[in-house]
């Protein structure tokens, strides 16, 4: 059954592996190798997923179904958006599920 539960610091590396996966899936068919790599590598390094985790205004949540993770939701709340002047809003920034979910 998939459940959806709330992330934290100490899901960080299923967070960066979840990201990294579907962000391949997702855009790799449209672009280069090196393009995929080179933004990988940059925006969804281990580094760089433990500096969002950390961000007390942004939340991450983990899709799981029978103890595999299968996708992952970015949630931000005002300050960590990325668009500016939405106060008392939230903002999905990232949702995001393998293609294929073993049910």
């Amino acid at each position: 059954m998939l459940k959806i539960y709330p992330a934290s610091s100490a899901n960080q590396d299923q967070i960066q592996s979840i990201a990294e996966q579907t962000f391949i899936e997702t855009f790799g068919p449209f672009n280069s190798k090196a393009h995929i790599t080179e933004y990988v590598q940059q925006n969804l390094n281990l580094t760089k997923v433990a500096e969002e985790v950390a961000d007390p205004r942004t939340h991450f949540f983990l899709a799981i179904d029978d103890g595999q993770v299968v996708g992952y939701l970015k949630v931000n709340e005002f300050g960590s958006q990325t668009e500016n002047g939405l106060r008392d809003s939230l903002e999905i920034q990232r949702i995001y599920v393998l293609k294929k979910i073993p049910f």
